[in-house]
């Protein structure tokens, strides 16, 4: 759960960190630099987010599969 919550934050903080460095490149003095930073920033993100997706997937597996096998094990109601 702690790698989980972790990619979700890193991936949210790139994307704003992008959409910063990308919008501070726009303006009239904008170092051009910043446009590098900000595609880095988006890969960062993408990638993290890719990993975010794979912790969910393996948690929404394992919850439904408890959840599956917890149900088989009950006891019909007559």
């Amino acid at each position: 759960m702690n790698l989980y919550g972790f990619c979700r934050n890193v991936a949210l903080v790139g994307l704003v960190n992008a959409a910063i460095l990308y919008w501070s490149y726009l303006q009239s003095d904008g170092p051009a630099e910043h446009l590098l930073w900000a595609r880095v920033s988006l890969l960062v993100s993408l990638g993290m987010t890719l990993r975010y997706l794979k912790f969910y997937r393996h948690f929404a597996i394992e919850v439904f599969t408890a959840w599956a096998f917890a149900s088989d094990n009950e006891e019909p109601k007559a």
